[in-house]
């Protein structure tokens, strides 16, 4: 690896580390919201976002099956907890990622409703752009820009993505994710809840866009650190903080634990096993998945910027 290669990438670490550890006191409040509203519960809600005030993003049900040729199989491009996702173009939609609930998935109306209000809501580049949706018939879509490189995940375990984009990778997403925290409002911030490669997209740049919002929740901003007491832990095995695990309180760092996983992985080139270990300092030094990362550095990873 060359000198300037070497220096960008501890610039591009330094300020992921910047972005996601601010220098902040923890004060120790605890807001308890039992009865999970939209908004998480308590005074903290969505934006507001009637069927009026939504009316301009619906899109009839015949569009999205033209656009996807009827829901093919030869259009699937993903599949996770949600149901499935299509890929479709139209000329009035152009190239879109559409979001088929599955309510088998244990999914429904409050995810649903909840990734529309927040799309709708926020925008920034290194957040997924909501195109509409659909909910009609039974059907409840949601229509999405497509991203042409997919998901993080798929891309993780490949020699050609470089050091320099693996790191501008997870310098987007950090961005994305601080923008959830600080940047959405003074009174508020967003909690993912389930940050994971599998969640990061990737457009044709490979500009990485955070997507997935449904287990979202708004908590107060006006304290450095929002807590959240939930009855049940959602996420993904092996990316959940342990803390939340153990005594389901949620925070910002809750997020920041996932997205250190994440950070795991990329520089590892390896994914989370699903089986519900968590990454430790003492994990990265004597699992074997993590032994050719700490004695051979860089070797498996091409070193130049494409």
């Amino acid at each position: 690896m060359g000198r300037h290669e070497a220096k960008g990438i501890q610039l591009i670490v330094k300020k992921i580390s910047n972005i996601l550890n601010p220098n902040k006191d923890l004060i120790g409040l605890q807001t308890r919201l039992r009865d999970m509203q939209y908004g998480g519960g308590g005074m903290i809600t969505v934006p507001p976002s009637s069927h009026e005030d939504l009316k301009h993003l619906k899109i009839p049900l015949h569009e999205i099956i033209r656009a996807t040729n009827n829901f093919s199989k030869d259009n699937i491009i993903a599949k996770g907890g949600f149901g499935i996702v299509y890929r479709g173009e139209s000329e009035k939609l152009g190239k879109v990622a559409v979001k088929k609930l599955d309510r088998r998935h244990n999914q429904g109306d409050r995810e649903f409703m909840m990734e529309i209000a927040l799309l709708s809501a926020y925008k920034h580049e290194n957040l997924v752009s909501l195109v509409g949706y659909c909910d009609q018939d039974e059907h409840k879509i949601l229509v999405l820009k497509y991203e042409m490189n997919g998901s993080l995940d798929k891309h993780i375990p490949s020699k050609d993505l470089t050091w320099i984009q693996r790191l501008r990778i997870c310098l987007d997403a950090a961005n994305g994710l601080k923008y959830l925290h600080e940047g959405v409002g003074v009174q508020h911030r967003i909690l993912h809840r389930d940050v994971k490669s599998y969640n990061l997209l990737l457009d044709e740049t490979w500009k990485a866009k955070i997507s997935d919002l449904g287990l979202s929740r708004l908590a107060l901003a006006n304290v450095p650190y929002s807590v959240i007491v939930f009855s049940t832990v959602c996420g993904t095995m092996g990316y959940i903080d342990p803390r939340y695990q153990a005594d389901k309180t949620y925070t910002q760092k809750s997020d920041v634990y996932s997205f250190g996983v994440v950070l795991f992985e990329v520089l590892c080139s390896k994914l989370v096993d699903g089986e519900g270990l968590h990454f430790t300092a003492q994990l990265a030094q004597t699992d074997d998945r993590f032994r050719r990362f700490r004695t051979e550095p860089y070797t498996h990873l091409k070193e130049t910027h494409t």
